[in-house]
């Protein structure tokens, strides 16, 4: 079974338009794990306790020699091959999971800006996380009801009961806690538990109620009960393999999981592992060599496939082909075999086990103290290994010096908490020496760049890492950090109390402490991306944005607060419309309506058609090729048809042709040339991700709009 359940899995991660539920392998994997487990502390509780010390140290000769083995080799590659950004944060994961916490970190990112799944090599060692987090409470729960002389069965069941409930309590919920949480995932392993139970002490009414049933429908089939038996059991074992089938083809990664639609492979599991080996499911398929020889390298095959298919999408910049994928799949089943037959055999088994353990044990603090330490270092462990010899000390982006942070900034760094409100935030007014204002995190490009056409404008920049070929922050801490360490909490406090929020930060700011905003943009992240370099490019208006994931429109619910307080605040005079077209579309008869009544309230309205959506990371544009041969690419090309942003770009054309009083900031056309779009240009990065614009890039979009349409300025 563990066959089926890694082979869903691999095929799901490497082909998920192929098979869209292959994720259920987790689940199957948490029923015989909940079986194993029991079993073994069944029967120590027969014999007359639990040993908690052999039990734990069985766990690490199982888990650590092939966990130990692909963790360092990933650290090693990674150090190569990954840009500082992407080597952060895996050293970061690294750390977690060589304790067993992949799930509460995974779970921590969750969120509109989380990195794509396939960016993140370690992503699939949550379910190792529920798993040992389980080892960790279930043996001593066990152990307390056995002294209490609670039945476990029903202990069990009350363990089972709860955590289901809790699973469906979460249902529908989008934080992440539902699919990342032990508590909603204990009742995968308590269904085999409970079978476990029911095999290791076999309980005589459970006999009686199996004799019962089988007599009754023999009489009523005219067929012996022992006929009955065997036919019952294959049923059940064919009715358990089609569970697991059909949740593997019906269920998708846009369901809400794991809820009631795990009940499918996890009920699945449990019919064949009840039915047992001697079914004709079990003969002839689970017992067949093949699937029996992925069922012994079914760990360090799951460990491995991952990484691989996700260290391959990073080199890439994108998904690749289906061709490189399964020859990414097909190495990692020989790494399975490898690491099975020279490490984790030879690792678990044998003599010196104590030995063994206490050397496990040590390896995986060294993996773990190795991946915190470039993460506190923000990766910039890769190019200490790969670097040439230059001159000046390579600094980290990410620890400029105050001097260099503060030589253009054209208004005040706000120091005021976060965690103020919008009313305080105005009576603290600016401080009194902006130089005490805490930038670590941001990027020297950020800070002391005056002119995002001229690169040489940076007089003040450090010496970057070598590799850099175009300068700019990635990812969103550092931009979201940047304008919320620099402006101000956004009014009214109505607004900013349901605002959207980055890793503790309200993104809701405005660029002057107590003035009321006079140029609003509206919209999500597409409108916020913009806010940087508009304040910058109009210094004497007090700009703010008001953002929500959705698009901007009247029938938005929200948006509802929004909108009424944009129509009662008249000082609003200017609304800046825009969202990611690309990815929400253009509701054109909503937008209508939205544009009508900001009109109505005597607003000067402005809609955007959006920056381009890349297809491809920015980490390609701003590196060098990470291997021999390859080199940086900041351009996509344009469809000659079909091109979703000109269809976007057509239909907000047709609204505003409609009413002239409302007019279109075209800005794909400050990013595209020729047919080709591009992210980076003159040594300067402008994306931090595939859709949304850095501090360079709001910086020359921003500068551009207000050149283009100076009544902005009045």
């Amino acid at each position: 079974m563990r066959a089926v359940a890694v082979l869903l899995v691999i095929v799901f991660h490497a082909f998920p338009s192929h098979l869209k539920g292959g994720f259920v392998g987790v689940d199957i994997f948490f029923v015989i794990s909940g079986f194993l487990i029991s079993g073994i502390l069944l029967k120590e509780l027969r014999r007359g306790t639990i040993h908690f010390t052999n039990f734990y140290a069985r766990r690490v000769r199982r888990i650590f020699p092939a966990l130990i083995t692909v963790l360092g080799l990933l650290l090693v590659l990674g150090c190569f091959v990954l840009i500082p950004e992407e080597l952060k944060q895996f050293g970061k994961h690294v750390a977690v999971a060589s304790v067993f916490g992949s799930n509460f970190l995974l779970w921590s990112e969750v969120g509109y800006f989380d990195n794509l799944a396939d960016t993140k090599p370690l992503l699939h060692l949550w379910s190792l996380g529920i798993e040992e987090q389980f080892y960790l409470v279930y043996p001593l729960l066990l152990w307390l009801a056995w002294k209490a002389r609670v039945n476990l069965f029903v202990a069990m069941t009350v363990v089972f009961s709860i955590s289901f409930a809790w699973n469906l309590s979460r249902f529908g919920a989008s934080d992440g806690y539902q699919f990342y949480s032990p508590q909603t995932r204990f009742w995968e392993l308590m269904v085999g538990s409970m079978i476990a139970f029911a095999v290791v002490t076999r309980p005589p009414i459970l006999k009686e109620m199996r004799l019962w049933s089988m007599a009754r429908i023999g009489r009523l089939c005219s067929l012996p009960t022992v006929r009955v038996e065997s036919i019952a059991r294959h049923s059940l074992a064919g009715v358990g393999l089609g569970l697991i089938v059909l949740g593997a083809l019906s269920i998708s990664p846009n369901d809400s999981y794991p809820g009631v639609l795990a009940l499918l492979p996890t009920l699945g599991a449990a019919l064949l592992i009840a039915t047992g080996p001697d079914t004709l499911v079990g003969r002839r398929i689970l017992s067949h060599p093949i699937i029996v020889w992925f069922g012994i390298i079914s760990f360090p095959l799951y460990l491995w496939h991952w990484p691989l298919l996700s260290f391959q999408r990073l080199l890439n910049g994108e998904t690749p082909s289906a061709i490189l994928r399964l020859g990414v799949v097909l190495l990692s089943v020989l790494l399975a075999w490898i690491t099975t037959k020279l490490i984790e055999s030879p690792l678990r088994f044998g003599r010196y086990q104590v030995a063994k353990v206490s050397v496990l044990l040590g390896a995986i603090v060294v993996i773990g103290s190795a991946g915190f330490g470039i993460y506190k270092k923000d990766g910039f462990i890769r190019f200490s290994l790969l670097a040439n010899t230059r001159t000046g000390p390579a600094q980290s982006i990410g620890s400029v010096s105050k001097e260099a942070n503060l030589t253009q900034s054209p208004e005040p760094i706000s120091s005021t908490s976060r965690s103020a409100t919008p009313a305080s935030a105005a009576k603290q007014g600016p401080p009194a020496d902006h130089r005490n204002s805490s930038m670590k995190g941001t990027p020297a490009n950020a800070i002391s760049q005056a002119s995002t056409d001229s690169p040489s404008s940076n007089i003040n920049r450090p010496i970057l890492p070598p590799g850099v070929v175009n300068d700019g922050d990635l990812g969103h801490d550092i931009i979201h950090k940047y304008v919320a360490d620099k402006f101000y909490p956004c009014t009214p406090e109505a607004i900013y109390k349901q605002a959207l929020s980055w890793a503790g930060l309200v993104r809701c700011q405005q660029s002057k402490p107590s003035e009321p905003i006079e140029i609003l943009l509206l919209g999500d992240s597409h409108a916020e991306h913009l806010f940087l370099g508009l304040v910058e490019a109009l210094p004497k208006k007090q700009i703010g944005y008001y953002i929500q994931s959705a698009v901007p429109v009247l029938s938005s619910p929200e948006f509802k607060l929004i909108f009424d307080t944009v129509a009662e605040t008249k000082e609003i005079k200017t609304v800046i419309l825009t969202a990611w077209w690309y990815g929400r579309g253009v509701p054109k008869a909503e937008l209508k309506a939205t544009l009508n009544f900001l009109l109505a309230k005597g607003k000067k309205v402005y809609i955007t058609d959006d920056v381009p959506t890349f297809f491809f990371d920015p980490a390609i544009c701003k590196y060098e090729g990470r291997l021999p041969g390859s080199s940086p690419r900041c351009t996509q090309e344009t469809p000659a048809t079909g091109d979703p942003n000109e269809v976007n770009l057509r239909a907000l054309a047709e609204i505003v042709e409609e009413d002239p009083r409302v007019t279109l900031i075209k800005t794909m056309k400050y990013l595209c040339q020729s047919g080709a779009c591009f992210m980076g240009k003159d040594g300067q990065l402008l994306y931090r991700d595939q859709t949304h614009l850095n501090i360079n890039g709001s910086r020359l979009v921003g500068k551009k709009i207000v050149a283009e349409y100076p009544e902005l300025r009045r």
